[in-house]
């Protein structure tokens, strides 16, 4: 049975049957959707939580940021874990980093930065310790801290952004973290 070709890819059921497979729906083959480059998932400025159920941290949220408040100096450790899917049109994704914008604000001071991922098939699962940052800063900046190679992600394994603050009498702010994908 002969093969029955389309005129153009714009009416070809598939690209085998299009005389010109560089082109689909008019679109030139470089227009096409690439699996390359970065993505950026963002964890919500109040999507932060204190580490420890006894901490005495409390928070305030802004639609920018959330600040950070101590009733006394200390140090208290906060967490975040994005809300994202490891796995995309059934293609697994790469941690490349976490990018972390903070206000340290007088007094304060940023002590430790640790990326994890963690995996669960069964139970409670495994922690491992990917990114460890001991740098104190007392600085305002967004900070990309890149892991050493990309950590593959699966439906059951996903990250997360531990941090420890030196707090003094103001707030430490928190305004944007995203976790850096890559196909």
């Amino acid at each position: 049975r002969p093969v029955v070709r389309a005129a153009t890819a714009v009416t070809a059921t598939t690209a085998a049957n299009a005389t010109n497979a560089a082109n689909l729906d008019g679109l030139d083959s470089t227009e096409f959707v690439r699996n390359t480059g970065q993505i950026r998932v963002q964890a919500a400025p109040s999507a932060w939580r204190t580490f420890y159920t006894t901490s005495t941290l409390t928070a305030t949220n802004f639609s920018s940021l959330t600040q950070w408040t101590r009733p006394t100096a200390g140090s208290e450790f906060l967490m975040v874990q994005p809300d994202l899917s490891p796995v995309l049109y059934g293609r697994s994704l790469a941690l490349s980093g976490v990018e972390l914008c903070y206000e340290a604000g007088t007094g304060n001071t940023l002590t430790y930065v640790e990326i994890n991922t963690q995996g669960s098939t069964t139970g409670a699962g495994t922690r491992s310790l990917t990114f460890s940052d001991p740098t104190s800063r007392t600085d305002t900046a967004c900070r990309l801290y890149s892991l050493p190679a990309p950590i593959t992600l699966s439906g059951d394994r996903s990250a997360n952004l531990f941090i420890q603050v030196a707090f003094g009498a103001n707030p430490f702010s928190i305004s944007r973290t995203s976790f850096v994908l890559i196909p």
